[in-house]
């Protein structure tokens, strides 16, 4: 039961985090929104990333009105961050709360974390679902953690087990 909660924790915060993020930077609102709302709490950490991002950078961050200066640097950098941070902090969740023992099989999330974002098949199945931008990066973000997961043995994918000979055939 420890392990399936570790799961379902992981997951959730894989995909509430991905889709808070892309949901935030998709729809930037006032400079300080209150931190009491779901999209105030993302947009303020997106805010904080992109003034260390600019600092990093050495440029002063500027945000005039809903424009943020150096906008589209910080965009492209803030989307593979996302992308790549959220399913490996899902998966940090799960190690901690299942006590799973990762040892020297830690590469193999990463790498899955590392190669998944270049990969527009598993977006594109969910966008074809109907699913939102926000919602398919989550989606997206759960299926990558669950193949984080698979590769270090954590869960096992498998195919089902052939039908039985013994059942009476119809007919």
């Amino acid at each position: 039961m420890r392990k399936l909660a570790a799961i379902a924790s992981g997951a959730a915060v894989a995909g509430v985090t991905t889709h808070g993020f892309v949901y935030s930077g998709m729809r930037l609102g006032p400079l300080n929104p209150p931190f009491s709302t779901y999209s105030g709490l993302f947009q303020n950490a997106l805010f904080g990333i992109w003034r260390l991002w600019s600092c990093a950078h050495g440029w002063e961050p500027v945000m005039t009105g809903r424009q943020l200066s150096h906008a589209e640097g910080f965009g492209h950098f803030f989307a593979h961050a996302v992308i790549l941070a959220c399913p490996l902090l899902g998966f940090c969740i799960f190690c901690l709360a299942a006590g799973q023992r990762v040892g020297w099989q830690c590469w193999k999330p990463v790498v899955l974390a590392l190669a998944f974002p270049l990969d527009e098949l598993i977006r594109q199945v969910f966008r074809s679902a109907g699913l939102s931008e926000p919602l398919a990066e989550a989606a997206r973000a759960i299926v990558v953690f669950l193949l984080m997961l698979s590769s270090v043995g954590a869960i096992r994918i498998r195919k089902p087990a052939p039908a039985s000979q013994s059942q009476p055939q119809p007919g």
